[in-house]
């Protein structure tokens, strides 16, 4: 979620302030135990994650999250974000990676992909970049600032939409390659 001077739509803000509450925030608060029996058993098993989920830190794991971007995380804090919700994975740390997971129609998702494509380009800064052969549409995104440094991909499948952000401070985002196999992954847990 990379902020310009103009005006963030709706998704994008609820998405940037979760970001920036996560970045300015202590240490992540530890997310909630399973309320389930089946959440509950398959959050047992370390390292596995369930067949299907919409659960945003289950999409992308602790574990896939530090081996994408090289950094060491904690568990994830799973937050509401506009019409989703979102993981944040080292919130107050140089090095933030979110998966943010949407639902709806296919209409009103590709509005929020138009939405992140329309904030993530504002400025010039960069260009949004198709990927063939991932869901329905994907889109990654790549951006050096002054500030930071970020790499991004949104993938649309059927009712469901991912946006997986990473935003270094001070280092490399990964690439676009290693985004788009990730997300090739996580869209594969949605039901």
């Amino acid at each position: 979620m990379w902020p310009t001077k103009k005006t963030i739509p709706v998704a994008g803000t609820a998405a940037l302030l979760a970001a920036l509450a996560a970045c300015s925030s202590g240490a992540p608060s530890p997310k909630p135990p399973p309320t389930s029996p089946a959440a509950a058993g398959s959050a047992a098993i370390a390292g596995q994650v369930a067949t299907t989920t919409t659960d945003p830190c289950e999409l992308v794991t602790v574990q896939e999250a530090s081996a994408l971007t090289g950094a060491s995380y904690g568990p994830g804090t799973e937050r509401a974000i506009g019409p989703g919700k979102t993981c944040v994975y080292g919130g107050s740390t140089k090095n933030v990676f979110m998966v943010d997971v949407f639902q709806g129609s296919s209409d009103q998702l590709k509005q929020v992909g138009d939405q992140v494509t329309t904030e993530v380009t504002q400025g010039g800064h960069m260009t949004p970049t198709p990927v063939s052969g991932l869901g329905d549409e994907a889109t990654t995104y790549q951006v050096t600032t002054d500030i930071f440094n970020g790499a991004s991909i949104f993938v649309l499948k059927g009712t469901s939409a991912i946006y997986l952000v990473d935003e270094v401070t001070g280092g490399q985002p990964p690439t676009a390659a290693a985004l788009t196999a990730t997300a090739r992954t996580a869209i594969g847990r949605l039901p």
